[in-house]
């Protein structure tokens, strides 16, 4: 924020977003709305099926169990980290692609654009994006730098918020798990695998309730980031 002399891609963290006033009105309010993407409630607890039922395509009512302001905070989020990515390569840097981005011609393809500035899909944007939000902070921009948001780090921002605001994978050792639930289209479900000790690989595969192969109509994508 330029009343402060912030800048992007500084990979600020909580001793940013707590400074004082100033950052508790401009800072704060785009985290919060992020955590309603991770399920948060407003208040003091958190909603069953978040975040995979909660859509980047903003899905809201009866298809979504999350508060409805979680829109702006997925697609802010989606907006920084493909910004994030792409600064120091665009024409004119941020500035420039925010310009490009919002001088769009109604009529213009916004994915075309994204995918230009980028040289990737958007599929993959969206799988990267969702990665991200729980990686960044975690895994250094040398071993994931596809997985970052420069701009803030989210692992530090979120440990200092409440523990309901936070990004809580389900959680399995490396033994025989079953996680089941719905997934949203441009939404995702996180699980951590975690063990001390040595162990051996492990598969993972995606099924329908009746342990059959999915339907052709859907395109699920698995991915794994190793943090440790």
């Amino acid at each position: 924020m330029a009343m402060r002399g912030d800048t992007s891609q500084m990979d600020y963290g909580a001793a940013v977003v707590n400074a004082g006033l100033l950052t508790a009105l401009w800072y704060e309010p785009r985290f919060e709305r992020m955590a309603y993407l991770f399920g948060w409630d407003g208040a003091t607890g958190t909603i069953p099926g978040a975040p995979a039922r909660c859509s980047l395509y903003g899905f809201g009512g009866v298809a979504s169990p999350c508060v409805d302001a979680y829109t702006s905070g997925a697609t802010w989020s989606f907006v920084r980290y493909v910004t994030d990515r792409i600064a120091s390569v665009y024409a004119n840097g941020e500035a420039g692609f925010h310009q490009d981005l919002i001088g769009l011609d109604p009529t213009g393809d916004v994915m075309a654009l994204l995918e230009t500035a980028t040289g990737a899909t958007v599929a993959d944007l969206m799988l990267d994006w969702a990665a991200a939000l729980y990686v960044d902070g975690r895994v250094s921009a040398t071993d994931a730098p596809l997985l970052q948001l420069t701009s803030w780090d989210l692992a530090d921002v979120f440990a200092s918020r409440p523990a309901e605001q936070r990004l809580v994978p389900d959680s399995t050792g490396f033994v025989p798990f079953s996680v089941a639930g719905s997934v949203a289209g441009g939404g995702t479900s996180y699980t951590l695998i975690t063990d001390t000790n040595a162990h051996d690989a492990l598969a993972v595969r995606v099924r329908d309730p009746a342990d059959g192969v999915l339907s052709a109509m859907l395109q699920p994508t698995v991915w794994v980031v190793r943090i440790r």
